[in-house]
């Protein structure tokens, strides 16, 4: 009897220890995980450098061109992300729009003004119409999946890729 309690608990004490090096094991899988992003991050994300206005790609420069052109430039930066390169420009008085790598908006916030009706889906410009007629839409992103809209009351309309309004927030 004593011989098999003795055998029992080593038995408990060597499942214990495979229980611990699995643990230490995946403590260090998870730290170099970790330190392989961080050290990933740090070497290709948040390289922000300012670039001229001809840096920009062609379609960029035509919208820019089509519903900005009156405004004077006040900068422009090529940001490269991990996950890819992304454009943004400034413009004197506040004005911001970001484009992807492609040159196709993806943000435009107009301080102190109205982002241009042309760049509006007529749907959401309707709803915001029907809806908020003493508002006005002074920034407006879009990705794959849905539109944000943020009025000049403050509320922000989030739609989806059918123009469906799935979430307002104040």
């Amino acid at each position: 009897m004593q011989g098999e309690n003795k055998l029992n608990n080593y038995n408990d004490f060597t499942k214990q220890l495979k229980t611990m090096k699995r643990l230490i094991l995946m403590a260090v899988s998870i730290l170099a995980a970790a330190t392989t992003a961080i050290a990933a991050t740090t070497l290709f994300a948040d390289h922000n450098r300012p670039i001229d206005y001809n840096e920009l790609p062609a379609p960029a420069k035509e919208f820019i061109q089509k519903y900005f052109g009156d405004k004077e430039l006040s900068y422009a930066t090529l940001d490269r992300e991990v996950i890819g390169t992304e454009y943004n420009v400034a413009f004197v008085g506040g004005t911001k729009l970001e484009f992807d790598s492609k040159g196709k908006w993806t943000n435009v916030e107009c301080k102190g003004g109205v982002v241009p009706a042309g760049i509006v889906p007529a749907k959401i410009a309707d709803y915001v119409k029907q809806r908020y007629a003493k508002s006005n839409i002074v920034e407006i992103k879009r990705d794959t999946r849905e539109w944000e809209v943020k009025l000049s009351n403050g509320l922000e309309l989030t739609f989806n890729s059918k123009f469906r309004v799935v979430d307002i927030d104040d």
